[in-house]
């Protein structure tokens, strides 16, 4: 097994539930800001092109913008994790759990974003509706 092999499995997203914790949330979190951040980089050329040399690639740029977004996405998940665990470690394992569960269950993330912006005096369904025409909005869509 290669050491990158290695590393993946002892930061991977748990298989089962008996293995969720939020150390193993934390670590997989962590692995992926570090994995996203060696791929952006690598896309860094075709979104910031030197001066005098070829303008932006949009796709690129666009695809960038993805992984920034996904890397600062995974570290919020490690800090507030991380965060709960000094105060209540069972609290940050329940939240593993609870986050593991949306991970195995998709409609829940919908279902939870929904109720979640309604109980803030948001209307999710309009929010779904600007979403699904931004969307058609983006390129390669």
């Amino acid at each position: 097994m290669s050491s990158a092999q290695e590393v993946v499995g002892l930061t991977a997203w748990p298989e089962n539930e008996s293995e969720v914790s939020a150390d193993a949330l934390i670590k997989h979190a962590a692995r992926l800001v570090l994995d996203t951040s060696a791929r952006a980089d690598l896309m860094m050329p075709a979104v910031y092109p030197k001066v005098g040399e070829a303008t932006r690639d949009q796709a690129a740029y666009t695809r960038w913008v993805q992984a920034i977004t996904a890397e600062v996405s995974a570290a919020q998940v490690a800090v507030l994790l991380g965060e709960v665990q000094k105060h209540s470690p069972e609290l940050a394992d329940d939240l593993a759990r609870k986050l593991w569960d949306f991970a195995q269950e998709p409609s829940l993330l919908y279902e939870m974003a929904w109720e979640y912006l309604d109980a803030r005096g948001v209307d999710a369904e309009s929010v779904r509706a600007a979403a699904e025409a931004k969307a058609k909005e983006a390129p390669g869509v």
